[in-house]
């Protein structure tokens, strides 16, 4: 059994806003994160998924194997920055099924996971307390693009209709449902009415998708308030996710 991609305490999180388009761009976006912080790490480690690759190109993934040394099974770890140019190779690619084989690589400093990218969930994950400036060197080079790295924890919360709400990167939250910030088509302001339109692009894929669907709270299209101060409260920081995701809407927006 191959090793599993470890789990670590994310204190950020990149998410994917409006992308041109959404295959190459969340390709390049994600990447991008991965290599702004290459510096700020002493090893990589490349976990690999025996059952994709032979139904991929070796490429990059052979040079891995040949120039990392194999830790576990499925897991190859290469020294920074002997092994940098390895890692940008194999992860310059023009779509995910390039990298199918690839279930994560871990940016280690001192033999400490602090960066995880699981290219099939298209998540990268960065807990900064073990870096210096890997927060301000990724948000730099990601720049040109309609992406955030949030911090991972609530920016704002609150209550109505008898639920909990959260702004909580990378989802808004419903209680206990998550939806994700990177399927959000548009956030609109209404100040005059006090409402929040939310439009998203996903749908539920799947039976079982559906069927989970049935049973719990579904996308919230509209947030609505009763007073000023918490509508300004809350729609100030949709207002800047929007914005840094690309999916801010002009249409009925007024602005503070």
């Amino acid at each position: 059994m191959a090793t599993q991609v470890p789990h670590i305490e994310p204190t950020h999180v990149l998410v994917l806003g409006g992308l041109d388009d959404p295959e190459r761009d969340a390709l390049v976006s994600c990447h991008t994160a991965v290599l702004a912080a290459l510096d700020h790490a002493t090893s990589v480690d490349v976990y690999l998924d025996a059952d994709h690759i032979a139904g991929v190109s070796l490429g990059s993934l052979a040079d891995i194997g040949e120039a990392f040394d194999l830790v576990a099974d499925g897991q190859y770890r290469g020294e920074i920055p002997e092994g940098a140019a390895h890692l940008a190779q194999l992860l310059d690619v023009r779509q995910f099924e390039e990298i199918a084989a690839v279930e994560g690589i871990v940016l280690r400093r001192a033999d400490i996971p602090f960066l995880v990218y699981r290219p099939d969930d298209r998540l990268v994950e960065l807990d900064a307390s073990r870096t210096d400036d890997a927060v301000e060197d990724i948000q730099r080079e990601t720049g040109d693009y309609p992406v955030g790295l949030f911090e991972a924890t609530p920016i704002v919360q609150w209550r109505a209709d008898g639920r909990e709400y959260a702004l909580d990167p990378p989802a808004v939250t419903v209680d206990d449902a998550a939806f994700s910030l990177s399927n959000l088509a548009s956030v609109t302001l209404d100040r005059e009415r006090r409402r929040i339109h939310l439009a998203w692009d996903a749908t539920e894929r799947g039976f079982l998708s559906r069927l989970a669907a049935r049973f719990r709270p579904s996308r919230p299209t509209t947030l609505a308030f009763e007073d000023d101060p918490a509508f300004e409260r809350i729609a100030q920081e949709f207002e800047s996710v929007g914005e840094t995701l690309g999916v801010l809407s002009g249409d009925g927006i007024d602005r503070f």
